[in-house]
């Protein structure tokens, strides 16, 4: 989970994201230890952790089902900077270079000349 939270968030949003996390997985972690201790004097320990074992299957079968499509799929970026990667390495020489042998889409284009850097000959 924390994975996804990293790869789906940018730079500039990352600690703002994972504070919100670990101040709702607190509360949860808070108010399900009342609840348990209360279910477990009401109706015993038994059923208390025979339904937490269930909400756990349900939980992971909902992840595996709900991410399973977007973990399949890379972000955008790391599609970019590997066709970025490939267009430099792959005989075109640096991409920078206005003649390359293959087309990179400008998008790809700004990303080089952000920074990303050109390759220097050996």
């Amino acid at each position: 989970m924390f994975t996804l939270f990293q790869q789906h968030s940018t730079d500039d949003y990352r600690g703002r994201i994972f504070g919100a996390l670990a101040s709702v997985e607190g509360v949860c972690q808070l108010a399900a230890t009342f609840a348990a201790g209360y279910l477990g004097q009401a109706v015993g320990i038994i059923p208390v952790i025979t339904v937490q074992g269930v909400c756990y299957v349900v939980a992971g079968f909902t992840v595996l089902f709900a991410v399973s499509d977007a973990a399949t799929y890379p972000p955008r970026e790391a599609i970019a900077t590997s066709e970025i990667t490939e267009a430099m390495h792959e005989g075109a020489g640096p991409a920078c270079r206005m003649g390359r042998r293959r087309a990179i889409p400008a998008e790809h284009r700004r990303v080089i000349n952000q920074g990303a850097g050109c390759p220097r000959p050996g």
